[in-house]
Parts: C-alpha cells; structure tokens; sequence
C-alpha cells in the first residue's frame, strides 16, 4: 500500500521506499513492536516533509544477505590468526576469534561463491534505488540496550540470535552496498530511549540524503535532540 506527504516545496515524483524489515522476515529479522511504530511514522512524517510518495513494504531483494555477510566478513578477517596464539588471544572476544577461524578454514569456492552473490546483490540494491529517490529502515531490530549486555541473544517476539552480529542484520544488510546511509533520529520508546531510520540513496547522492535528513530535523527538532537517559518521553 502507499501513501503520500504533502510536505512544502516538495514533489509527488521523489518515491521514498519503507521497509520495516526488507523483507526478511521475523524469522530473521524481528523487529521490536515499539521500534517498528516509531520508524513506521518517522517514514510518514519524512515523506510528508519532502512532498513525496511513500511506497510501504518496497524494498530491494536482499534474501541472501545473511551467508554473504558472514563468509566475506569472515574472509576478511581471516588475516587477524595471529590473534589466535597467546598472549593476544586471551584478550580477543571469543565471538571475533571464532570468525577469524571460520575465515580460515572456509574453502575458497565458498569465498567465490559469496563474491558472486554479492556482486549481484548490489546491482539489485542499485536498480531499486534508480526508481527510488530513498530507502529507508528501522537501524536496527531492538531499542538501546544495557551497556553491559556483550551482545543480544534474545530478540523480539521469543527469537534466539545465533551470532553476535545479528541483532545489526538491517544495518550491515545495507553496508553491504556502496551508497551513502544515515541515521536519522526519529523518536523514543515509552522508556526515552531513542529509536532511528536508515536513509539510504544511490552512489554519489550524498547531498540528498542530507537534504532529506535536515527537512525532517526541521519538522521534528524534538526528535533530534540529545537527550538524558533518564529525561521525560518525547512521543
């Protein structure tokens, strides 16, 4: 379904795409309930801002982010095996020591196999954003959590996170790609944590993004201000 702003001095031909998830699903990507409303009406808000169309549910076809982002990441990593001996390893998270020795021991077909894919699934992020004037996304699947959690291990709705890197899926799916991405603040939870939007364009239109970016932060300064953890909810 769609929906349009009527933001000022905008234009009904800019088509931003929201997506609260790209598709992946809760299977792999389970948003927290809260963070998905707050983004949801960040993308209205900022399409209403920019005079665009907002296009709900469009996204790119990312279905293979997963095994691409942990046999390159893995790949890349693997020169870091010296880490492995002591006294160093003992000072490396175990999670990191772990993907430097997958990148070891993966064989290279399976190196070349995600190299492939990964050329492929730029290409497709690109295409959509030729017909796209943003993409836009939750950051990530969950609010801020506690400084001393290592890593989160149990997502919303009951999931169970198998790497240290998942909860971060809607972020390194998009880091994936060679365009320009920013995080613009778009609201709080009911505790006053702060809750962002992805802001994705094609190669080479940073100044858009921008523009985007302070349209929205002028319709909505209450949501880009820093704030206490502990200050009063900002809706």
């Amino acid at each position: 379904s769609e929906g349009e702003g009527q933001g000022k001095g905008g234009s009904h031909n800019l088509v931003i795409a929201y997506s609260e998830d790209l598709g992946l699903g809760p299977g792999v990507a389970p948003v927290d309930p809260e963070v998905a409303a707050i983004c949801a009406r960040g993308a209205q808000r900022l399409a209403a801002a920019l005079g665009a169309r907002l296009a709900q549910g469009a996204h790119p076809d990312v279905h293979d982010v997963v095994p691409i982002f942990r046999v390159l990441r893995a790949h890349r990593l693997r020169g870091l095996g010296f880490m492995l001996e002591e006294p160093g390893a003992s000072l490396i998270k175990e999670e990191m020591l772990g993907e430097v020795r997958r990148g070891i021991s993966q064989p290279p077909q399976a190196v070349e196999e995600a190299t492939a894919a990964h050329a492929a699934y730029c290409q497709r992020v690109l295409t959509f954003l030729a017909s796209h004037h943003l993409l836009v996304t939750p950051c990530v699947l969950t609010p801020p959590f506690d400084a001393a959690t290592k890593w989160l291990r149990h997502g919303p709705q009951g999931h169970t996170f198998q790497e240290y890197t998942d909860w971060l899926i809607l972020t390194y799916a998009l880091s994936l790609v060679p365009c320009p991405t920013l995080s613009l603040p778009v609201g709080f939870t009911a505790a006053g944590l702060p809750v962002g939007l992805q802001l994705v364009v094609r190669p080479g239109a940073d100044d858009a993004v921008l523009a985007a970016a302070a349209e929205y932060e002028r319709a909505h300064p209450e949501c880009v201000r820093a704030v206490p953890l502990q200050a009063p909810v900002v809706h």
